[in-house]
């Protein structure tokens, strides 16, 4: 008698080796060698999206800017002269 397969049982067997080889070869682990953000400037903006602070560089200096809600200039580092605004 010839051996009847059962095709089902084949495709169960060939997509659950599939399905193994998708999860396994899918997952890529992140590369968490850089831990390092670069940029020539930063800007932090509240909820509204005004900007309230900058830390960037500024003819190859770095410099740090404080806003109030109005976009004045509050504080900056290094300082040029500007005091402390209430």
């Amino acid at each position: 008698m010839p051996r009847v397969s059962n095709p089902w049982k084949f495709s169960t067997f060939f997509l659950l080796i599939v399905m193994g080889l998708l999860v396994c070869l899918g997952f890529d682990r992140p590369d968490n060698s850089t831990k390092t953000v670069e940029a020539q400037e930063f800007v932090l903006k509240d909820n509204s999206g005004k900007v309230r602070a900058r830390i960037a560089m500024e003819n190859n200096q770095p410099k740090m800017l404080f806003y109030d809600k109005t976009g004045r200039t509050i504080w900056n580092a290094p300082n040029t002269g500007m005091t402390l605004l209430k």
